[in-house]
């Protein structure tokens, strides 16, 4: 019989954890729907559009843009999440998933509803309501 103690997974977390979730991969992401609202901004009301926003081609390819961004968010969570799973010890991993998802979640909504309003402008501004 060996006197060694293994490790139990019940373990009590250090002090300082060892690793929690990163947020700069979810400001990233935030900065992502920033450039994108920009240039939707540019390209469907900017000096050179002259359609209606539903008539511009730039329209379908800001429209996939938006689909591939929002599932794009749950996507990071998910890598954010297993990365801080692979760094923590296993007494350290409790609330992660909620806690990555809960960020990821947060940020597409942000997102989304950031370009929901470019949108609800681009189109005040085509029909005379802003300057």
């Amino acid at each position: 019989m060996s006197d060694e103690v293994t490790p139990s997974a019940e373990e009590a977390c250090p002090s300082p954890p060892v690793a929690t979730l990163a947020w700069w991969p979810f400001l990233a992401y935030l900065t992502t729907w920033a450039a994108l609202v920009g240039a939707s901004v540019y390209l469907l009301a900017g000096p050179e559009a002259a359609y209606i926003p539903l008539e511009n081609p730039a329209y379908p390819m800001l429209l996939l843009a938006v689909v591939t961004l929002t599932a794009c968010g749950p996507l990071l969570a998910i890598l954010v999440w297993a990365v801080a799973w692979t760094k923590n010890a296993p007494g350290c991993r409790g609330g992660l998933l909620a806690n990555a998802l809960v960020r990821g979640a947060s940020t597409t909504l942000f997102g989304v509803l950031a370009w929901w309003a470019a949108i609800v402008v681009i189109d005040q501004i085509r029909l005379g309501a802003l300057g």
